[in-house]
């Protein structure tokens, strides 16, 4: 199935004249039930992290052109955030009706919630991270949303694909002044070997 099937049987969309018949909810939401969870999750991440690319490259264009203008991505965006909630209405549900067994990693819960699977393995690259750090802000989202971690940890994912300088410039632009200080810089090296 996909998004538009989704939509036509919840009747938000209207299936083009011609078109096959698209299933009925009941049809969709138990081939999602039936769906194993970490596919789901799987899923659910890549959506995410689409979304995540999508506002990078946003921000990239924003950033160095000129008039600051950027690629229009709005009914791209628009379906993969639908995608998204789509698939949290299952995770979430599956998650409920199949609590951890010993022995699964979780994350500690808040007084009176529910853990949630972490995934396993050791994180090997910086997609990996990124994934984790995904996860950990969907946590804290769902479970504790007044906590300012997200927030933080939605920061440490836009600085991740930055240089060190870059990096020092979006957390400190005061103290660009003292790295090169430190650091010294070709031009400053160049300016002291002419005198």
């Amino acid at each position: 199935f996909c998004l538009r099937d989704s939509q036509i049987a919840r009747g938000l969309n209207t299936a083009p004249r011609g078109e096959r018949v698209a299933p009925a909810m009941p049809v969709i939401q138990a081939t999602f039930r039936e769906t194993p969870a970490a596919e789901l999750e799987a899923t659910l991440l890549g959506a995410h992290q689409a979304v995540e690319y999508l506002d990078g490259i946003r921000s990239v264009f924003e950033k160095r052109t000129k008039d600051h203008s950027s690629p229009e991505f709005g009914g791209l965006r628009g379906d993969l955030v639908r995608i998204c909630r789509t698939l949290e209405e299952y995770v979430k549900t599956d998650s409920a009706a199949n609590p951890a067994t010993p022995g699964d990693a979780t994350v500690g819960p808040a007084a009176g919630r529910e853990p949630i699977p972490v995934v396993a393995g050791e994180i090997r690259s910086r997609n990996d991270a990124l994934a984790a750090i995904e996860q950990a802000c969907r946590y804290f989202e769902r479970h504790e949303p007044s906590s300012p971690v997200p927030l933080l940890l939605r920061r440490a994912q836009r600085l991740a694909p930055k240089t060190f300088l870059e990096i020092i410039e979006d957390v400190c632009p005061g103290g660009m002044a003292q790295v090169v200080a430190v650091g010294g810089s070709e031009s400053g090296s160049e300016g002291a070997g002419k005198t």
